[in-house]
């Protein structure tokens, strides 16, 4: 009996990350094809254009913003780099790669497919910057600082439930994770280096990969009990 219950709750995590996604591949054909003007730098299309222009206007740039924005990204790269060393000491520590906590596998494959994504909207553009960087056009959607920082700070919160056995400590580690995602998100659209549609979409791919993963570590948890 315990077989079919396992593939039945991993069937609905699948199906659960499938709608997350479904939402992120609808929203990125809005955003390709909705109100597509060119009111970019060089006259580069963007989707939803009379949203993102005022929003655009309202905020104008900020190289403050930009700056705070870089170094929350810096730590949450800082974060990502201390769980592979984590993954490695216990793979050291245990001798084997079989000790290696699954979860810590799981987050791996978390930040793979971030990277993967990351390079896919490098080469697929779906829009451009509202600013040119150094005379330059660079692809804009999704936020790839928005999406880097929600899900390594996300997935922090999740590992900390599991890896931090006080409760206090936990909620602190959740409250500071979501700040710093909070401010990154906020920053970068008020840096405007992102159009809001950007940001969002960031921010739905982000909830999915949490979510996701969030779903598997407590399967696997709950296998491992």
């Amino acid at each position: 009996m315990e077989k079919p219950n396992g593939y039945a709750r991993m069937g609905r995590i699948i199906e659960s990350a499938l709608a997350l996604f479904m939402c992120f591949v609808a929203f990125t054909l809005l955003v390709r094809f909705v109100d597509a003007r060119p009111i970019g730098p060089n006259g580069s299309v963007v989707g939803f254009a009379a949203v993102n222009a005022a929003v655009r206007d309202f905020f104008g740039t900020s190289d403050t913003w930009y700056t705070i924005t870089e170094c929350i990204g810096y730590v949450a790269i800082a974060v990502a780099a201390a769980f592979a060393c984590m993954g490695a000491v216990q793979a050291i520590g245990g001798r084997f790669l079989s000790k290696v906590d699954p979860k810590i596998y799981a987050l791996g494959v978390v930040y793979v497919l971030v990277i993967v994504f990351y390079v896919f909207f490098e080469l697929v553009v779906v829009n451009y910057r509202p600013i040119l960087v150094d005379g330059v056009l660079e692809a804009s959607y999704p936020s790839s600082h928005s999406m880097l920082a929600l899900t390594i700070f996300g997935t922090t919160a999740v590992m900390a439930s599991y890896y931090i056995k006080s409760k206090k400590a936990q909620n602190a580690v959740s409250f500071l994770c979501g700040f710093l995602a909070s401010v990154m998100v906020i920053g970068r659209l008020a840096s405007g280096v992102h159009w809001l549609t950007d940001i969002v979409g960031g921010v739905i791919l982000s909830v999915f990969f949490i979510d996701t993963f969030k779903n598997i570590c407590k399967y696997l948890q709950d296998n491992k009990e």
